[in-house]
């Protein structure tokens, strides 16, 4: 199995990519967080960034865990929450499912690995 290597997106990356992935668009982001859309443009385009509590309110709008949005890494050995999320619904599916389960996700990260 290949192991992928991540490059390490920016914030502006990050951004713009789960407004993307979110109901809303740069505009109603703006709305939201009662901010300018200007605003949330210099964000996207990496001119400025937000404190962090405006990242804490963006995060809690878009569902977006904070260690993603701001680029951490967890510590080692640790699971991000939504893996903890899903190994949890894992363990409780049957063999025929958990199956599914893993030929979706290589699928998907054959695609990912496709696209990169």
């Amino acid at each position: 199995m290949k192991t992928n290597v991540y490059t390490k997106l920016t914030f502006a990356e990050i951004l713009e990519d789960s407004i993307h992935r979110s109901p809303y668009n740069n505009a109603q982001v703006a709305q939201h967080l009662g901010v300018s859309k200007g605003t949330v443009s210099n964000w996207v385009s990496g001119t400025r960034k937000p404190d962090i509590d405006m990242v804490i309110k963006i995060c809690i709008l878009l569902d977006v865990d904070i260690y993603y949005m701001i680029g951490a890494s967890l510590p080692s050995g640790e699971l991000h929450p939504k893996e903890q999320e899903m190994l949890m619904l894992f363990r409780d599916m049957n063999a025929e499912s958990k199956q599914a389960i893993l030929n979706i996700a290589h699928i998907l990260a054959k695609q990912a690995e496709q696209e990169a």
